[in-house]
């Protein structure tokens, strides 16, 4: 092959073209988007209706089971689930592999269409959305507690001062203050209803009348005028005409009916929906989700860089602090994986150094390894597809593959110098004869891994930038092999360079060459027995066949996220406050358990039951791992489960 003797007349042909896969892979790294995982996309729509005031038996038999009827015919549908809740009515459908959402979506606003007549008139327009994101934990979760505020007041500051100014920071899609807000609280008196002759409709009919802003045209042509009919006040509440009643009198006069007549207005904090505990005790919190192409590193410095700014003109007795970030993970992970790249070349550089017995030598491999890996960024920006743990492991695995082609031509060519030709002419004829070997081996490990990315479903989404960024790594490497490697063989090995003096400890040539004596002796054993070796081998396949049916299999092992939870069911025929109590039963055994391990204790309960999380400190800085702070949660909590006769599961 002709290719390495070009580039070795013409070394500046060959430093350029290795420096411009540097430069492009560097330029690529900076415009490559940063995530945990790589993104997958579930082909999942979801559609939410609701059904005002409707029981769950009521919702289910009156909106859930005529959509699913309706729907069940789209094309393509994989699986339907459905969940009916007081008010609300929650079906998610999922679709195979390969069907085009868009006509999917067409078909199902098609079905709902069909199923809308056959609603309760009561019932809001069915909303349906492509279901991106997974159910869990927001990105980042703040606290605020206040020792002057009530939760009224605090949820309004959120609302007005916090919530916008978080929502405008780059990557971040929403901003959800878990409060309790203010709320005006209308109790009807039935008594008085009777007399007036009012009854429930006509006071709802009048409250919605009157929170209307209406454009009324311009004031003398110039100045837009808004008929404004909100209700702003307790006294615009009280003032509010219900009906004209017609009293029996010899005037026959019109009397009107106001609210205050029929009912008690007062303004209240709601904690009849939704509550937070912080530490045990009620509080707010602050969710934050970040959109999908957002960079969870930068979209969380920015956040503390603005939670900083909020505590330097938060009011006396106000306190914002974060409770959960899950960046702090990704930049575990992220330096775990830093550490063992360089471990993976230290390694690498050791075992290359044993065998060659040379530092000028062992350069040669090292410098493939940078190469390769930023020249992988390449690759990954022309298909679009990002920096995440499984490419950054990709990476790991490539520093043991890149340095393989280097090391070849450095053996052939180092083999001629020892037979005595001169150096660059070695360099010549070694890199020329194996010219070929090297664009076989090349392909040849990129085609062990490229099939991973024609798996289908959401493990070959997974998997798929992984066998890209590990195959353009090799790609690369054979690249660098051909052109660089030959170069800097002519230019810094020497004659008899792998000679070295022998030591009285350790004579690694003796060693090297005992073990050689050895391999060829049990091959020569091996091709004399061919038959006995043959059915070894068989025993030995069916003996893994066996064990890898017998082994449990999932997608991903469990990791521990530095975060663990407890979720209780709803209780049936039961309101908040019975959830809250067993809320707090549930924390005081969580509390001796995690008090040296958890950062803070965080519940929030809602009529969809109550979740309990903890968010733990950093491994380094606790004994035990979250799984095993979930098995002795089990064990405490399984006595109270039996007393309190309710379903709990404890999950990471």
């Amino acid at each position: 092959m002709k290719l390495p003797a070009y580039f070795l007349k013409h070394p500046v042909i060959a430093i350029i073209l290795n420096a411009m896969i540097v430069i492009i892979g560097l330029l690529c790294f900076d415009t490559l988007s940063l995530r945990e995982y790589p993104e997958v996309h579930f082909p999942t729509v979801s559609i939410i209706t609701t059904y005002p005031n409707a029981s769950a038996e009521l919702v289910e038999s009156s909106v859930t089971n005529i959509i699913e009827d309706q729907v069940a015919g789209v094309k393509g549908i994989e699986t339907i689930t459905s969940d009916s809740k007081h008010g609300m009515s929650f079906i998610n459908i999922t679709f195979q592999n390969g069907i085009s959402m868009d006509s999917s979506l067409i078909a199902i606003r098609e079905a709902l269409g069909l199923a809308r007549p056959q609603l309760p008139q009561e019932v809001k327009e069915p909303v349906v959305q492509r279901s991106t994101a997974a159910d869990g934990m927001p990105f980042i979760v703040l606290s605020l507690t206040s020792s002057s505020m009530d939760f009224a007041a605090l949820t309004h500051y959120a609302n007005l001062n916090l919530k916008n100014a978080l929502r405008s920071i780059k990557g971040i899609s929403s901003a959800d203050v878990w409060g309790q807000p203010y709320t005006y609280e209308v109790i009807l008196d039935p008594k008085k209803m009777y007399a007036f002759g009012v009854n429930a409709d006509q006071v709802l009919d009048a409250l919605q009348a009157s929170n209307l802003s209406l454009p009324v045209g311009k004031f003398q042509n110039e100045v837009p005028t808004t008929l404004n009919a909100e209700l702003k006040n307790i006294s615009d509440y009280e003032n509010l005409v219900i009906k004209e009643k017609n009293f029996s009198d010899p005037k026959h006069k019109q009397y009107p009916v106001f609210l205050k007549d029929v009912a008690d207005i007062a303004l209240r904090t709601d904690d009849k929906q939704f509550r937070v505990h912080i530490n045990g005790k009620p509080g707010l919190a602050i969710a934050i989700n970040r959109t999908d192409d957002g960079n969870p590193l930068d979209v969380s410095m920015l956040v503390q860089k603005q939670v900083a700014e909020f505590k330097k003109n938060l009011p006396e007795g106000l306190k914002l602090s974060i409770i959960s970030d899950q960046a702090d993970f990704i930049r575990a992970s992220l330096s775990n994986i830093k550490s063992a790249i360089f471990e993976a070349i230290v390694f690498v550089l050791l075992i290359v150094f044993l065998f060659l017995r040379n530092i000028k030598a062992t350069l040669i491999p090292l410098v493939t390894i940078p190469i390769s890996l930023v020249g992988s960024f390449i690759f990954l920006k022309i298909f679009g597809f990002s920096i995440n743990l499984m490419t950054l492991m990709a990476m790991v695995l490539a520093v043991g593959l890149v340095v393989d082609d280097a090391i070849v031509v450095l053996e052939n060519i180092q083999r001629h110098i020892d037979e005595g030709v001169p150096v660059r002419e070695a360099a010549r004829k070694g890199s020329t004869e194996i010219g070929f070997a090297i664009i076989a081996m090349t392909f040849t490990l990129a085609s062990v891994y490229a099939p991973l990315a024609f798996i289908s479903g959401t493990v070959g989404q997974l998997f798929t930038e992984f066998a890209v960024a590990l195959a353009g790594s090799v790609f690369i490497s054979g690249a660098v092999a051909l052109t660089l490697s030959p170069l800097m063989c002519a230019h810094t090995l020497r004659a008899h360079t792998a000679k070295t003096k022998p030591s009285k400890k350790l004579d690694i040539d003796q060693f090297l060459a005992k073990t050689t004596r050895a391999y060829s002796h049990i091959l020569t054993r091996v091709i004399q027995y061919r038959k006995s070796c043959a059915l070894i081998v068989l025993g030995t396949f069916s003996i893994i066949f066996i064990l890898t049916q017998l082994l449990p299999s999932e997608m991903a092992p469990k990791e521990d996220r530095n975060l663990i939870g407890v979720y209780l069911p709803p209780i049936p025929g039961k309101d908040i406050e019975a959830m809250d109590e067993k809320i707090k039963m549930v924390e005081k055994i969580l509390q001796p358990n995690t008090a040296t391990e958890a950062q803070t204790m965080l519940a929030f309960m809602g009529d969809w039951g109550g979740n309990v999380v903890l968010p733990l400190k950093p491994q380094s800085e606790r004994k035990r791992s979250a799984a095993e702070i979930v098995d002795m949660t089990l064990n405490s909590i399984h006595p109270v489960i039996e007393l309190i006769c309710i379903p709990m599961t404890c999950r990471t």
